[in-house]
């Protein structure tokens, strides 16, 4: 991978069919950015000058839930992962994920980590939610991977030159890291199912928040005990649901998380509840087909629950929440049958919306700080249909499954705030 930097104190224009944030569907037009805000916008496709970027606009992808640590055991889960059931695998202390965790060094868990970001930028995806495995010092090795320089992975960077970009060079672009070029929100766990208040105090000094595995993993005062300490220091409080067997909804609900993960086994009064409390269930779709497993996407989303995507453990799928997206549109009819509008809500669940307590919105409008990304086909100059490019058809899907597809578009541009990137 290279990135090439450009000088963000000139005026850009990045043209093709943008994403609405209000709306939620795609307009042909153009934008005009300088000095990190959008200076203008326009509909049509004539802009007022030769583009930077032309392409698909939209904001940058968010994935859900990811388990970055166990990425360096992709090759040894995926050859055996479909003779063994989901606890075998997964479930703490004792499933492989964890023996492998506990025996692999800090330099090799770090290592995979980075590989999974850089796939992940590659991708669209400019945040991500992690649950950390082993306590704190899986919170550390997610740090240091964060601050791994772009250059010690391979990747060469083309800073701006020219003396009107000195001050850039010198006060913004300096070493890049990848928590220059990605945004995490992690989230810790004890390295045991039993622990300490100093365990957790130390743990949430690190990290975003608490994110646990299945309710019936822990005793009942330890994981109100570390639900509430999560909540008392302002931290987010997240736990996995109902994934392997059904789980009681209501006790989980007493300890006020702000995410729940899978809800697979669930029911359709538990869906209404959780629609009613405005709290977000991720659903991770891909993943849980390797265990025979199938959340209830279109059941929630009916029901007006905040339906969000995410890949969990890279050791089982590739963190590329763009394929979760395409997955879920071509695996469940509801949103298939429906073309580029189903397309769409399948989009809407791994972008930021106003609606996602979460993640905020940064909506591409006038005015506002630019946060984009422009994604390309190679060879491509025509973006109209942006749901089928971005789905992989000609034809929005109809008919089609998504082990059939090879169209993928890719990054080209990012523009975060006073940053201009060009990805080659």
């Amino acid at each position: 991978m290279k990135i090439v930097v450009h000088n963000h104190e000139q005026s850009h224009v990045a043209a093709g069919w943008i994403w609405d944030c209000t709306k939620e569907e795609f307009f042909d037009g153009w934008i005009e950015f300088e000095n990190g805000r959008i200076v203008a916008m326009g509909r049509g496709s004539i802009p007022p000058a030769t583009p930077l970027f032309r392409g698909i606009i939209l904001p940058r992808f968010i994935n859900h839930h990811t388990h970055l640590g166990d990425s360096i055991f992709a090759e040894t889960i995926r050859a055996t992962v479909r003779t063994m059931d989901l606890r075998a695998v997964v479930a703490p202390p004792d499933g492989l994920k964890h023996r492998l965790l506990a025996s692999a060094g800090k330099e090799e868990i770090v290592k995979g980590i980075v590989q999974s970001l850089q796939k992940m930028i590659y991708n669209g995806t400019g945040r991500f939610i992690d649950f950390r495995e082993e306590g704190i010092q899986g919170i550390y090795c997610m740090h240091e991977a964060l601050r791994t320089p772009l250059a010690d992975a391979g990747i060469t960077i083309s800073l701006p030159s020219g003396e009107n970009a000195r001050n850039a060079r010198e006060t913004l672009y300096g070493d890049f890291t990848f928590q220059d070029m990605i945004f995490s929100f992690i989230f810790g766990r004890p390295a045991s199912l039993t622990c300490t208040p100093s365990e957790i105090e130390r743990i949430l000094a690190a990290a975003d928040g608490i994110g646990l595995s299945a309710y019936a993993d822990w005793e009942h005062g330890d994981f109100f005990a570390i639900a509430e300490e999560a909540h008392r220091r302002n931290k987010l409080f997240a736990v996995h649901v109902s994934e392997e067997f059904h789980e009681p909804l209501d006790e989980i609900l007493d300890a006020h998380p702000d995410m729940l993960v899978h809800m697979i086994h669930s029911t359709r009064k538990e869906w209404d509840v959780v629609a009613e409390s405005g709290i977000p269930v991720v659903c991770c779709p891909q993943a849980n087909a390797l265990f025979d497993l199938r959340p209830p996407i279109e059941g929630m989303f009916q029901a007006g629950v905040n339906v969000m995507l995410g890949t969990d453990n890279a050791m089982l799928i590739d963190p590329d929440i763009l394929e979760e997206v395409r997955y879920t549109f071509y695996h469940y009819p509801l949103f298939r049958k429906q073309g580029k509008s189903g397309f769409r809500k399948c989009l809407r669940m791994a972008l930021p919306s106003a609606g996602k307590k979460l993640v905020s919105l940064e909506p591409i409008e006038e005015g506002k700080e630019a946060h984009f990304q422009v994604m390309t086909l190679p060879g491509r100059n025509d973006y109209s249909h942006p749901e089928h490019i971005l789905a992989g058809s000609s034809d929005g899907g109809t008919g089609t499954t998504s082990e059939s597809i090879t169209i993928k578009p890719v990054v080209h541009g990012l523009v975060r705030e006073n940053r201009i990137f060009e990805i080659l």
